[in-house]
C-alpha cells in the first residue's frame, strides 16, 4: 500500500495538534486551580459537583432563614418581657387599690397610670421588625392591635425551612401572648381575660371606686401573666433549638465544602507533573516530525 507525503503530513500535524491541546488543557487547570471548567472535562464528577452546590445553596438559605427567625424571636422575647413588665406594674396598682383603706380620688389616680398602661401595651403588642408586625399572625404587614378599628387576632403560625424536608414555626400569635381581643355575635368578648380588657376592667373598677372589683382582677393578671412566661419558654426553646441546628447546618456546610474541593479542585502537584511529561512528548513529536516530513527544493536553496 502506497502512502503518500500528504497523507504522512496530515496525520503528523493532527498528533501534534492533539499533543498540544492536551497542554493546553492542563495548563487551563493548573492557572484555574480547577479540575472542571466544563461538562465536557468529567461528565461524572461535573454532576457530582453540580448536586453538591445545589445542597450548598439549600444550606445557605436555611442559614439564612435560621439568622432570620433568631432576630424575630429575640424580638417577640423582649417585647413580650416589656407586656409582662406592665402587667406587673398593672397588678402592683391592683394590689394597692384593693386596700380598703384606699380613698377615690387616690384610686382615679391609679386608673389614670393604668390608662397610659394599657396605652403602652398596645405598642408593645404593634411591635415591627423591618416593618412585619411580630404579633400579626399571616398579616404580617398588617397593624394587630390599631388605635381604632378592629383587631386582628390572626392566630395564624409561620414557619421555614430549616433543614432537609424539616419545618419550624417562627411566630407567636397575639392571641397566644396577649389573649383574643374580639367579641362573639353577642357583642361578648370572646376572651375576657386577654390582656387589653384586664387593663380596662381595671381601669374601670379604680374608676367606679370599686373595690371588690378591683380584687377581682388579681386572679385574671396571675392567669394572663403565667401565659406571656408560657409563651415567653417557647420562643426560648425555640431560640435554644436554632442554636443546635446552626451548628449542625455549619457543620454540614464544611463537608460539603470538602466534598465540592474534591469534585472541582486541581491536583496541582499532579498537574504539573503531567504538563512536564505532555511537554516532553510534544517536544518528542516535533523531533519525530522532522525525520517523517521529507525535505522539499526549499530545504536545498537556504
Amino acid at each position: 500500500m502506497r502512502v503518500s507525503q500528504r497523507a504522512i503530513n496530515d496525520v503528523t500535524v493532527s498528533n501534534l495538534g492533539v499533543s498540544l491541546q492536551k497542554m493546553l488543557q492542563l495548563q487551563e487547570k493548573i492557572s484555574t486551580g480547577r479540575a472542571i471548567s466544563r461538562p465536557s472535562d468529567q461528565p461524572i464528577d461535573f454532576n457530582r459537583s453540580m448536586g453538591i452546590r445545589a445542597v450548598l445553596e439549600g444550606n445557605a438559605q436555611q442559614q439564612r432563614n435560621i439568622e432570620f427567625a433568631k432576630s424575630w424571636l429575640s424580638s417577640t422575647d423582649s417585647a413580650i418581657q416589656q407586656a409582662t413588665s406592665i402587667l406587673h406594674r398593672a397588678r402592683e396598682l391592683a394590689v394597692r387599690g384593693a386596700n380598703d383603706s384606699m380613698d377615690p380620688l387616690a384610686r382615679q389616680q391609679m386608673a389614670a397610670e393604668v390608662r397610659q398602661l394599657r396605652e403602652q401595651m398596645r405598642v408593645v403588642g404593634n411591635t415591627d421588625l423591618g416593618g412585619r408586625y411580630l404579633f400579626a399572625g399571616s398579616d404580617q404587614l398588617e397593624t394587630p392591635y390599631p388605635t381604632g378599628g378592629a383587631d386582628l387576632n390572626n392566630v395564624e403560625k409561620l414557619s421555614f425551612e430549616v433543614g432537609m424536608k424539616v419545618t419550624m414555626t417562627y411566630n407567636v400569635p397575639g392571641e397566644q401572648a396577649f389573649g383574643n381581643t374580639g367579641v362573639d355575635t353577642g357583642g361578648n368578648p370572646v376572651e375576657p381575660t386577654n390582656a387589653f380588657r384586664l387593663l380596662d376592667s381595671l381601669n374601670t373598677a379604680l374608676m367606679a371606686n370599686d373595690g371588690p372589683g378591683i380584687a377581682a382582677t388579681l386572679g385574671v393578671f396571675d392567669t394572663r401573666l403565667e401565659k406571656f412566661l408560657a409563651a415567653q419558654a417557647e420562643v426560648g426553646a425555640k431560640v435554644n433549638r436554632l442554636d443546635l441546628l446552626t451548628d449542625r447546618l455549619e457543620d454540614q456546610r464544611v463537608n460539603l465544602q470538602g466534598l465540592k474541593s474534591e469534585a472541582e479542585d486541581a491536583d496541582i502537584a499532579t498537574l504539573i507533573t503531567d504538563l512536564n511529561q505532555q511537554d516532553a512528548v510534544y517536544r518528542a513529536s516535533l523531533a519525530a516530525t522532522q525525520r517523517v516530513i521529507q525535505p522539499t527544493l526549499l530545504d536545498y536553496l537556504r
